[in-house]
């Protein structure tokens, strides 16, 4: 059992109310259980409680046990002096105030129906990876429908704090910003750190000036990458070289000091290619950012990016291809561009400046995209549940991430409802 456990038993009166007694004998009569508070502090506050013949209005505090009072460090914490009722599973230990009176405590040992204890441990202790699965054909496609339209809120709302770190990082440059991110999507999970060093290192500012010089554009990236250390024996990549020795001692540039992973990574999708197709990608930065938020969308495989012949024969420095290569950004690729960030950053974009409209562009453009693959929603179609598009997916991709992965069933609208139910 775990405190989150109590909390939604207590949110919930999910206990026997009659007779409901402190430990010491008082009557008590809870007239709103109080706001839950998610942030340091008192677990509720704004409760209206009657302990004996006195109406409080206060703080609750819940814990397992009594004795975790002092456990937690809340004896002579400021925070706690407004605690009128401590709602404890087991009462272990007298707990006073800074006034040395006892604090009020109500134990719910022996109050929790054994039907939601063992709705709750049955869920806790499943070993599938969606622990409800059993459960989700009872819920209503309305039910069902309403809580990934949350989903999908809460995914937007946690990347847009991502976002936001890069917008302050970038001095709040909005086009800092569009291109890093547009980076960090090319990047993927494996190498997203290292694109986001690299656009740090190497600004748009400076890079976009080159723009109209291919060869200039792909030797600051490349270098600043940290790829044009050692020796080839490549015409092109010894022009690069020395045109880099020079741009870094003109602009005082550093290499980024995040290791590329290139294992288990198609050699097409190697991160070399990734860099050089970006520093292809930085002379449209300013007109993809206008479409999107003019338009509401930006397809990066309409671009016809300027790269060297080069690498239409090179996966890389040392890889020779036996195919032309197409240097051009695919449509998978730019799909997934649009859906982690282009979305993103419309949502960021109109909660920093408070045009819904460009929220609601965002939600617009991933109703638009077909669903993504990958494994989390195929266990999701394995049990039925099916992603029409890429709203969906995210918001599927969100609830196993956020809740099931951590088993949180007891603030999941889905949990609560097969922990509640009779």
């Amino acid at each position: 059992m775990v405190e989150d456990f109590l909390h939604f038993v207590w949110e919930h009166k999910l206990f026997n109310l009659n007779e409901l007694k402190t430990v010491e004998g008082e009557h008590v009569t809870i007239h709103f259980s109080g706001s839950h508070n998610h942030s340091s502090g008192p677990d509720f506050s704004e409760a209206q409680i009657t302990i004996g013949d006195t109406k409080w209005v206060g703080s609750v505090e819940i814990h397992l046990k009594s004795s975790d009072w002092l456990k937690h460090g809340h004896s002579g914490d400021s925070a706690y002096n407004n605690v009128v009722l401590h709602v404890v599973f087991e009462d272990d230990h007298e707990i006073l105030n800074d006034e040395q009176q006892k604090i009020p405590t109500v134990e719910l040992k022996g109050r929790i129906s054994a039907h939601v204890i063992k709705n709750y441990e049955t869920l806790k202790r499943s070993r599938s990876k969606i622990p409800c699965e059993n459960s989700i054909a009872d819920f209503s496609a309305i039910t069902r429908s309403a809580w990934l339209s949350r989903m999908i809120v809460e995914r937007l709302e946690r990347k847009t704090n991502d976002v936001e770190l890069i917008f302050n990082q970038s001095g709040q440059n909005w086009q800092q910003t569009y291109y890093s991110l547009v980076a960090a999507c090319l990047g993927q999970n494996n190498n997203k750190l290292p694109m986001l060093e690299l656009t740090r290192k190497l600004p748009h500012n400076i890079i976009s000036k080159q723009a109209d010089d291919t060869e200039r554009t792909e030797a600051l990236m490349l270098g600043v990458a940290g790829f044009l250390k050692g020796d080839f024996n490549v015409d092109y990549v010894s022009k690069l070289q020395s045109e880099y020795s020079f741009q870094k001692k003109k602009n005082s540039l550093t290499e980024v000091s995040q290791v590329w992973k290139t294992g288990r990574i198609r050699p097409e999708n190697a991160p070399i290619r990734r860099v050089a197709q970006l520093s292809a990608m930085t002379e449209y930065i300013a007109i993809a950012m206008s479409d999107l938020l003019s338009k509401g969308s930006f397809q990066w495989d309409d671009v016809n990016l300027n790269l060297s012949d080069f690498w239409r024969g090179y996966y890389s420095f040392s890889v020779k291809s036996s195919r032309m290569l197409n240097t051009n950004i695919s449509k998978s690729l730019s799909d997934l561009i649009a859906i982690n960030g282009h979305a993103p950053f419309l949502f960021f974009y109109g909660q920093k400046t408070g045009e819904q409209e460009l929220k609601d562009k965002a939600l617009n453009m991933l109703e638009s995209f077909k669903p993504e693959t990958n494994k989390i929603l195929r266990l999701w179609k394995d049990i039925g549940v099916d992603a029409h598009n890429a709203l969906d997916s995210q918001a599927l991709i969100e609830l196993e991430r956020q809740y099931y992965t951590h088993k949180k069933c007891v603030i999941c609208t889905l949990g609560k409802s097969i922990i509640s139910s009779l």
